[in-house]
């Protein structure tokens, strides 16, 4: 899927979608794999936060993802808004931060899962 999405990116399918691709390949290589780096970097209190927040910031990011996608048409077609600034600044960066911070998250929640256990 890397790969993939690094031709996709050097032959003109956008930034979007290659993008999306890397990061969610790079999180996918980590599937059931130790976690010692996190485990080592990142400090108690901060994997509490960040591993109660998963799930919000899981569906804020679907939420940011939505409107980004079928949210700009919907808003264009029946209401008569389009403000590009909007999509680009807002909702654009916050559908990719969101996603960087859940996926950071999800390691911080494994992590606590798996001290518990």
């Amino acid at each position: 899927m890397i790969l993939l999405s690094i031709a996709m990116l050097l032959v003109g399918a956008g930034f979007g979608p290659p993008i999306l691709g890397v990061i969610v390949g790079l999180t996918a290589t980590r599937i059931n794999a130790p976690l010692r780096w996190w485990d080592t970097h990142i400090s108690g209190g901060s994997r509490r936060l960040l591993a109660r927040v998963w799930p919000w910031t899981l569906g804020v990011g679907v939420v940011a993802w939505m409107l980004l996608l079928p949210g700009t048409i919907i808003l264009d077609f029946f209401f008569g808004v389009n403000i590009p600034d909007v999509v680009v600044y807002v909702l654009t960066l916050s559908a990719f931060g969101l996603l960087l911070l859940t996926v950071f998250a999800g390691f911080a929640y494994d992590i606590q899962r798996r001290t518990i256990s």
